[in-house]
């Protein structure tokens, strides 16, 4: 017990001391931009902008970048939104850390101590740059890990509200929602009630998080308003034609960006011989169009492997493989997305632990040598290694083979489920 005391004090000492001499100081602005190193002011600016009436969406960070999420967060942070800029995000910083924790615990419960350490150690690059830059992703790991805990424990209706709250956070938790709506479906007449109880979780907490809080603190008119001008900022950035993300101060081709799109087209430019500026290529048109249209198929592909992965294996919380298939839908939408830095890998700590814990092995082992290339190639000399996408391609592995075991074996090695866990999820 006092063994376990100490831990935890050192743990909270380690946490703190991190938080006022490194991510504070990334916060301030009086050192000017050049060490203004946080995402956080971009949420910031966004809540300052509702508070005074203005559009949330072309409010800008000191470091020119634009909000791009759903209302909830800035709404959220509209009481710290005139705090100094390092005293609000050491103040979500704690946030995170606590999230964390918890994320740790739940994954803990369902994979093992052994094997959610060995995949802390290896996600622990994407935690520290995600707590330094203040980026939303760990409070959504945290959500979905609870919603997974929930599951286990029979709750269905509360996991569906917490990934109803992630999805009006950000939207990529709805896809675990949607996958678990298909798993219940796939219990037939047995699985109605479930099916109710998910989506109407999912329902209860998309209308919580994108109506109720922001007409409460916005006022209907003002929440229409800027709700209107997210889904017309979404549609640009994400629709078919896809503005181009580098006029808002974002190099979309920094080999950081470890999504396919990018990947694609850095490929396309190789192989055309094109010419670079920022690391963009410039590609020919139809080169673009075929990027985009590869991106695309990637996208769709995991969407449909989520729901295809619920059907098949999100019907019992107690059945060996749930939890490694919950954990590969929670990691899937990575390849659904435009950009994808390594702060949005933090996912991957359920997927990959549980994979450590099953027979997986390799593909963890995978994912681990590409975040270490990935990293190798921060150094300048290796920067064309970042560019070739290690990470995207360790994670691609790590999805291929956990989706695999989980749809074709027979069995799930790992912790054994709880005693007290419901034998389906429609018993709940």
């Amino acid at each position: 017990m006092r063994r376990t005391t100490l831990l935890w004090a050192a743990v909270v000492l380690v946490a703190g001391v991190f938080g006022w001499a490194d991510v504070r100081q990334r916060a301030r602005l009086d050192r000017g931009t050049r060490y203004h190193r946080t995402d956080f002011t971009v949420y910031q600016a966004a809540a300052l902008a509702l508070r005074t009436g203005e559009d949330p969406y072309e409010a800008r960070s000191p470091r020119g970048y634009r909000y791009l999420y759903p209302p909830l967060l800035a709404v959220l942070l509209m009481p710290v939104a005139g705090w100094a800029s390092q005293d609000a995000a050491v103040l979500f910083y704690a946030l995170s850390v606590a999230a964390l924790a918890s994320a740790a615990v739940g994954t803990m419960r369902v994979a093992g101590v052994r094997a959610t350490v060995l995949a802390g150690i290896v996600c622990a690059p994407f935690f520290v740059q995600t707590l330094q830059r203040g980026q939303v992703t760990i409070l959504l790991l945290a959500l979905q890990v609870g919603a997974l805990t929930l599951l286990v424990r029979g709750r269905p209706a509360g996991a569906g509200l917490a990934l109803g709250i992630g999805g009006a956070l950000r939207l990529t938790p709805l896809l675990p929602g949607a996958a678990l709506v298909a798993g219940a479906i796939a219990l037939g007449r047995g699985g109605r009630a479930t099916v109710g109880r998910v989506a109407g979780g999912l329902a209860a907490g998309l209308v919580l998080g994108l109506v109720v809080v922001p007409v409460a603190a916005l006022g209907p008119s003002q929440a229409a308003e800027v709700s209107g001008t997210w889904v017309r900022m979404t549609t640009e950035v994400y629709g078919p034609k896809m503005r181009e993300l580098d006029e808002d101060a974002i190099n979309e081709y920094r080999f950081k960006n470890q999504a396919p799109r990018r990947v694609f087209a850095t490929y396309a430019g190789w192989a055309t011989g094109a010419t670079f500026e920022k690391e963009q290529p410039a590609l020919a048109p139809g080169v673009r169009h075929a990027v985009d249209a590869a991106a695309g198929v990637v996208a769709a592909a995991a969407c449909l492997l989520a729901l295809l992965l619920g059907w098949r294996r999100l019907r019992d919380p107690a059945a060996p493989g749930f939890a490694a298939a919950f954990g590969a839908v929670v990691l899937l939408p990575v390849l659904a997305t435009r950009y994808t830095w390594p702060t949005h890998y933090v996912m991957a700590l359920p997927a990959l632990a549980l994979a450590i814990a099953g027979s997986t092995r390799a593909g963890a082992i995978v994912f681990a040598a590409g975040t270490a290339l990935f990293y190798a190639a921060h150094a300048a000399a290796l920067e064309p290694l970042g560019a070739a996408g290690p990470l995207l391609a360790g994670c691609m592995v790590l999805l291929v083979a956990l989706i695999r075991r989980t749809l074709l074996g027979s069995a799930w090695p790992g912790p054994e489920p709880r005693p007290d866990a419901p034998p389906a999820i429609s018993s709940a």
